[in-house]
């Protein structure tokens, strides 16, 4: 899923780039093919709700790039952070994350579009079918 927000970031970052198309492309790779679409919608939603609530820019690793795509940055690590505690019914350290993360501004919107990506990678990773797990 990593890859996945990197590609959106990106989009945002050089719009010109399109790499939004690449963040779905990473989905369907990765995801089972009736949850990919969703899954990268409910990342994007992830990642806006965040966008309004920061205020200084997001670092993050170019997915692109082989080398850089294997380090996380720090803003990475909040982000994934509150999208594991979600995922593990942690409503405090998600919280805790998302105030860092969103530089103590409204963390709800964050929080909610979080969940509900939480509960989509659930649901997508516990099917039978789900397509193989990401390696990069």
């Amino acid at each position: 899923m990593l890859t996945v927000l990197r590609y959106f970031l990106q989009s945002f970052t050089y719009p010109t780039s399109q790499a939004w198309m690449s963040a779905f492309e990473v989905a369907s790779r990765h995801f089972p093919p009736q949850e990919a679409a969703n899954l990268a919608l409910a990342g994007l939603d992830m990642v806006q709700a965040m966008r309004v609530a920061r205020r200084a820019g997001f670092r993050f690793s170019n997915p692109d790039c082989p080398g850089c795509r294997q380090v996380m940055s720090g803003d990475e690590r909040q982000l994934l952070g509150a999208l594991a505690a979600s995922r593990r019914g942690q409503r405090s350290r998600a919280h805790t994350h998302a105030l860092i993360l969103c530089e103590g501004n409204d963390v709800q919107p964050f929080l909610e579009t979080t969940n509900i990506l939480a509960r989509r990678m659930a649901r997508a990773m516990s099917r039978p079918e789900r397509a193989q797990a990401p390696s990069s």
